[in-house]
């Protein structure tokens, strides 16, 4: 699992130095958040699931507009800033995304090929399992 989060972060980094360069863009910190919006997404299925799994909603609580409170505010901005520290120390202290970008850049045409498309639907997938899990939920409700 390390290896593939470590070619997705070199996918993302090598289009966005392709279409944008290095020098004004700074692909290494958009390869970063792009990498740690996944795993905050998928944290948020797990959370998601195990809460209809469990029939447990979740602690924030919103207002009468609908919009977070400020304890929901503060948690997710907090786990956010966490998440975002750790995609640091795995990836940006010590420059460790030179050595991922050194590690995957003499890989084969087909082996690239066969990355990008596990990569593709594992964005996909990220998406569509908290859509159902919501849909079903919904749905069993009823």
């Amino acid at each position: 699992m390390i290896d593939f989060i470590k070619y997705f972060y070199y996918r993302i980094y090598k289009w966005d130095y392709k279409n944008w360069g290095e020098k004004m863009n700074s692909p290494q910190y958009k390869a970063t958040l792009g990498v740690m919006f996944f795993i905050y997404l998928n944290l948020l299925t797990i959370a998601l699931f195990i809460g209809v799994l469990c029939n447990v909603t979740m602690p924030f609580k919103l207002d009468e507009n609908g919009k977070l409170d400020t304890i929901g505010k503060l948690a997710i901005s907090s786990f956010m800033l966490l998440l975002l520290f750790f995609g640091y120390l795995v990836f940006l202290r010590d420059r460790k995304f030179q050595q991922i970008i050194g590690t995957f850049q003499n890989k084969t045409p087909p082996e690239h090929k066969k990355g990008t498309n596990r990569i593709m639907l594992y964005m996909f997938l990220s998406f569509f399992i908290p859509i159902v899990i919501c849909l079903g939920h919904n749905f069993l409700k009823r």
